[in-house]
């Protein structure tokens, strides 16, 4: 959908507090009068947008103990990143780097904002087009989903330490299949995934940029540090009117005349702009947009883990209902919990149920787990 919706009929309204209950008859109505609206104008409003959901916290506030008593519920910013086991480039880092660190043939998958449609670029288009002055961009273009493992980039980034606590993929899939992955993409094969890729992104989104409503695939979490520029976040709950109203609104395809935070009560909507150097997590089933009112760059991952099973259930059965295709769900979800529910009986046995051509590598796992913390469990 289109961040700059010129030509499109433009109406102010007075932004009203709808009930639950309202909230279906006033979807019907924007339908039903082909309501149109503008992100600038919705970025100008941000006294419409009033809840207040975001904590501010220090690293020293944010870990596993945190996590562990209060089930991670709400967004968390983090305005200074020492101290979170955090590693990042310096600010003078740019997208020439990354074209440095991944190569400039490597194709990458880029979004077209105004029909979001998806293409292919090389790194080297990328950047030459990331380069052009603002006006002379005759498209809006947007990096939204370039996973860098197993790259030279990898080395400069490092997710924070308590994500990697929590973390399923990290914590749970066999090392052999990371390996296999890596000797693979050493040898530029890259048509197979033999693991969830989702650990470590790099997002590049020129000013303008526009990602509307969604929830993260599989319910994941979401970890996220902006190196430059900024980003402004409209966020919603995940309530169960906030989820049933969210698949009415992907099934109706009409998402160009609803703002979907419209439908909702002032009160459940927060707006917020990340500045450079802040890191923010956001967990999992939490409804969001994306506006990048400047050139940006910014590294972040996804993650599932163990306080946020049902939400993560909840939002793939939503993923299956809406028809969302198989490219952008999280990939081998259903795998990823087996693995979860082998690592605990290891930890509660010492009996391993992996496939024998992983054996060699959760045996070393096993030599190890008497140093370990077993794996947090779900505070509920």
């Amino acid at each position: 959908m289109s961040s700059a919706r010129d030509g499109r009929r433009l109406r102010t309204r007075e932004k009203k507090n709808y009930t639950d209950d309202d909230a279906d008859i006033f979807f019907e109505e924007i339908l039903e009068k082909g309501q149109k609206w503008n992100i600038e104008q919705k970025f100008a409003a941000s006294n419409e947008y009033q809840g207040k959901f975001v904590e501010e916290l220090t690293v020293d506030e944010f870990n596993l103990s945190y996590i562990q008593r209060t089930g991670f519920p709400n967004p968390i910013v983090i305005k200074q990143h020492r101290g979170l086991g955090l590693r990042v480039p310096t600010p003078r880092f740019t997208v020439h780097d990354v074209r440095a660190c991944i190569g400039s043939q490597r194709l990458i998958d880029v979004v077209n904002v105004d029909t979001q449609e998806s293409l292919q670029m090389t790194m080297k288009s990328w950047t030459d087009y990331y380069d052009q002055p603002a006006e002379k961009r005759t498209k809006l273009l947007n990096v939204i989903s370039l996973e860098f493992s197993h790259t030279a980039l990898e080395k400069y980034i490092e997710s924070p330490t308590i994500v990697r606590e929590i973390d399923w993929i990290t914590n749970t899939w066999p090392e052999y299949w990371f390996d296999v992955q890596s000797q693979l993409q050493k040898n530029l094969k890259q048509e197979h995934m033999y693991y969830p890729k989702t650990r470590k992104y790099v997002l590049m989104s020129v000013a303008k940029c526009f990602t509307d409503f969604h929830i993260d695939m599989g319910g994941s979490s979401v970890w996220y540090h902006l190196l430059k520029g900024k980003k402004v976040f409209w966020l919603l709950p995940p309530t169960e009117s906030h989820l049933r109203l969210y698949e009415e609104w992907i099934l109706a395809g009409r998402q160009n005349e609803c703002f979907f935070a419209d439908i909702c009560a002032s009160k459940d909507c927060q707006m917020i702009v990340l500045e450079p150097g802040w890191t923010f997590f956001l967990p999992s089933g939490w409804i969001h947009a994306v506006y990048t009112p400047e050139d940006s760059l910014v590294f972040g991952g996804n993650f599932l883990n163990s306080f946020k099973i049902p939400m993560q259930i909840q939002v793939w059965s939503i993923e299956r209902k809406v028809r969302v295709p198989d490219r952008f769900r999280y990939p081998y979800f259903i795998e990823s919990m087996w693995y979860v529910i082998q690592r605990y009986v290891h930890r509660l046995t010492g009996v391993t149920h992996i496939a024998d051509d992983c054996l060699e590598y959760a045996q070393k796992e096993q030599e190890t787990d008497a140093n370990q913390q077993p794996l947090p469990i779900d505070p509920s």
